[in-house]
């Protein structure tokens, strides 16, 4: 999937690279976040709520993985991401 491999290079609309490179400075920077990254989300068309669920939703999963990794938790190889009806569920407040 090439998403996975490197989302900067998979064909994707730029709002949803925007969207994407925010998440991944969220995970891997959080103290980079600036009110930069913000407008830039604006600039591709995200309001506040998007912008609020984007940050929320990364947190958790962030969180949860975490969690999972610090207890030791052995996730099967096909978990509930690839079942397209919670993918759904989960992007569909970003429309």
């Amino acid at each position: 999937m090439a998403i996975k491999e490197d989302y900067r290079n998979a064909d994707l609309a730029p709002p949803d690279v925007a969207m994407l490179e925010y998440a991944d400075k969220i995970t891997f920077h959080p103290t980079d976040v600036t009110e930069a990254d913000i407008k830039n989300l604006q600039i591709h068309g995200f309001n506040d709520q998007q912008i609020l669920e984007i940050a929320a939703v990364t947190s958790l999963f962030n969180y949860l993985t975490r969690m999972a990794n610090a207890l030791g938790v052995e996730t099967d190889k096909e978990d509930f991401t690839g079942d397209p009806q919670i993918l759904a569920k989960l992007s569909e407040g970003l429309k």
